[in-house]
């Protein structure tokens, strides 16, 4: 197993879900801590960690999130209960019967999806109803039952690897640099709350956490796109389904990815315009930074 499937499966071993990214987070500073990275936590819980080393010219800051969709108890009964969907989730994921895994003081326990509610019109989360074989309160939080991380041959399955991939991706590029000793200023933002309206990366941007002269640099596991495939590398990411990015960040990946090119055998990339969804990119854009994205193509 190399390096970031190793980390990638740390992470994938601890659950998490929109503002409860507590067993995520533990991991990230203890990978950070090991690699002599120092790290800070903002006033929302946001880990910004930054190495420098030399005199580089330039300062990158790489992005990506903590949670992945899961779901918090609204409401316990002494039968079923109710809980309301964190993040986007296909109607097929709240099928009856679905199996969940809730997470409550007392640890884990199993519960089936029974009922899933009527559309809301009002642009509010879906909501389904559960039963579980162990009390529940209102802020029990969940995740679908699916295996934590597998690699079957080439192909790696864990429960979400949005955005546990581009965590993967920060870290173990942060143990590079510090290891080698590198001459690079890099930022390693690892933020909350992502699914629920990018709300980590926005606090971050509006608070100009990272210098605004930084080239902020989306991580995410995306689905994949003609153009954007399983097996054919990364993709430059060019924009995502709320707006274009900009070209003068994405010029750098363009010179990364000639590298990659002159390597043997050569490492290929993909560019793309990933509309299948929003990305971290955009909130930082929006306060008027230089950004752009790198995806990992998802396959489900």
């Amino acid at each position: 197993m190399s390096p970031i499937e190793r980390i990638l499966a740390k992470l994938a071993a601890r659950p998490a879900a929109p503002l409860h990214e507590a067993g995520v987070a533990e991991v990230v500073r203890g990978a950070l801590a090991e690699m002599g990275v120092p790290y800070a936590l903002d006033p929302f819980g946001n880990i910004i960690a930054h190495y420098q080393g030399g005199a580089p010219r330039v300062a990158f800051a790489l992005v990506a999130h903590m949670d992945h969709p899961g779901f918090e108890v609204a409401r316990a009964g002494p039968g079923r209960s109710e809980a309301v969907v964190l993040g986007g989730v296909a109607s097929s994921g709240l099928s009856p019967g679905t199996r969940l895994r809730l997470c409550t003081p007392r640890g884990w326990t199993a519960a089936p999806v029974v009922t899933l509610a009527p559309p809301r019109l009002d642009g509010r989360p879906p909501r389904f109803t559960f039963t579980a074989g162990e009390p529940v309160t209102p802020g029990d939080w969940g995740v679908w039952d699916l295996p934590d991380f597998e690699e079957r041959g080439e192909v790696l399955h864990l429960r979400a690897a949005d955005d546990l991939a581009g965590c993967a991706v920060m870290l173990t590029t942060m143990a590079e640099l510090a290891a080698r000793g590198l001459p690079a200023d890099v930022y390693g933002v690892f933020t909350r709350a992502e699914e629920i309206g990018l709300v980590g990366a926005a606090l971050v941007a509006k608070r100009q956490a990272i210098p605004k002269t930084a080239i902020v640099i989306s991580l995410e596991s995306s689905r994949q796109l003609p153009g954007a495939e399983l097996g054919k590398g990364p993709v430059i990411r060019t924009g995502d389904l709320r707006r274009t990015f900009d070209h003068e960040a994405e010029r750098y990946l363009h010179a990364g990815r000639d590298l990659l090119g002159q390597m043997e055998p050569p490492l290929p990339v993909q560019r793309q315009l990933m509309y299948g969804g929003t990305c971290e990119a955009t909130p930082f854009s929006a306060f008027g930074y230089r950004a752009t994205g790198v995806a990992l193509p998802l396959g489900n």
